[in-house]
């Protein structure tokens, strides 16, 4: 791929294919369906992404103070392989920030702490309370 985003794919036989893509901040693979038609053919095809969005919060110890250096595991979904277990680590303030999802994405997993927060990245920033 070049710098304005322009492939060429050769060779392709009839069928029907998958195309994975991947990269426009987004930290997952993407899937379209490609429908083949004749032999080594493929007519432009304009690709558009959703625009990707960071899942962004905040981790605060049982009376409210930021918590530092406390690890946020999360569950990204995979359309090609397992889902996979990833992790980033709270900043000094107790912020967090996760790229990589669409506005589709819902009830993405977050755990802290051995405990389990439901959260949707459109939402906005995301308070977690650490139990005492």
């Amino acid at each position: 791929m070049d710098a304005a985003g322009r492939f060429c794919i050769r060779g392709v036989q009839p069928g029907s294919w998958d195309l994975l893509v991947h990269g426009g901040g987004h930290a997952r693979l993407l899937r379209v369906a490609l429908p083949i038609k004749g032999a080594g053919t493929l007519d432009d095809l304009k690709l558009r992404l959703p625009p990707a969005l960071s899942l962004r919060g905040r981790v605060v110890d049982a009376q409210g103070h930021a918590a530092a250096g406390v690890t946020v595991e999360y569950m990204r979904s995979h359309p090609v392989s397992a889902n996979l277990m990833e992790s980033v680590r709270t900043a000094d303030d107790g912020r967090f920030e996760i790229p990589g999802f669409t506005r589709e994405d819902e009830g993405v997993s977050v755990y802290v702490g051995g405990q389990e927060h439901k959260v949707t990245p459109r939402d906005g920033p995301i308070e977690i309370r650490l139990s005492e």
